[in-house]
């Protein structure tokens, strides 16, 4: 019998390792060093050796995969390419926009609660919830929106702090710039030795909210 990956759970490669991410609950974990080469021969469409079968059994016992009567989809189509975060945005010494600055406020806030009090699944399914421009006909803003946004959230960063905030912080971010016809994306990623998760903001190549040099640290596992 075939298998699939359970359709809640993202997994990407780091380091050698295989992390994954329950987007139920929004928990991490690494399989078994044992069970990488396993995986990774399913992963690649190879035939299990007789080694591999039951530790595949065991991956479908815990809920890691399902079985399947259809063709299995191995890889994980969480989300589509990413292209490599390379430029950041460099918006000028200017103050922000008051109106800007405290939409920018209140968005963190409401976030900051929501994340508190709300599952995870329910924080990615709000943001996917939020249509992009290019799916629902607005009109998509430019360059300069982007950079008046990022004045504003670098400015509530003031009055709220940065430091451990990365998913309110970009939660929030990303359903502004949305909600004024721009289309990034949240990005979340993983690193393994040692195991680290961070959040940001991308648009194509362009770091939204983080330097490009620390988004390379991580490797995306999940998008939204």
């Amino acid at each position: 019998m075939p298998f699939m990956l359970r359709d809640d759970l993202c997994f990407c490669k780091s380091a050698g390792a295989i992390i994954f991410l329950d987007a139920r609950i929004g928990r991490y974990f690494a399989l078994p060093e044992r069970f990488v080469e396993p995986f990774s021969r399913w992963l690649d469409g190879r035939p299990p050796s007789f080694d591999d079968v039951p530790i595949l059994q065991h991956l479908v016992a815990q809920g890691f995969l399902v079985e399947t009567a259809d063709l299995p989809q191995r890889l994980n189509i969480k989300f589509t390419s990413l292209p490599p975060p390379e430029v950041e945005v460099d918006p000028d010494g200017r103050f922000p926009s008051i109106p800007l600055a405290v939409c920018a406020i209140a968005s963190r806030l409401i976030w900051t609660w929501r994340v508190r009090h709300q599952p995870f699944s329910s924080l990615i399914d709000r943001i996917k919830s939020i249509r992009r421009p290019s799916s629902c006909g607005m009109k998509k803003a430019s360059r300069r929106d982007l950079v008046r946004l990022v004045h504003a959230f670098r400015f509530s960063d003031l009055i709220l702090g940065s430091h451990d905030r990365c998913l309110p912080r970009s939660l929030a971010l990303v359903t502004i710039c949305r909600k004024y016809g721009l289309s990034p994306v949240l990005v979340i990623g993983v690193q393994a030795t040692p195991f680290a998760a961070h959040c940001w903001v991308q648009d194509g190549n362009v770091v939204v909210n983080e330097s490009p040099d620390r988004a390379q640290m991580f490797t995306p596992i999940l998008v939204a």
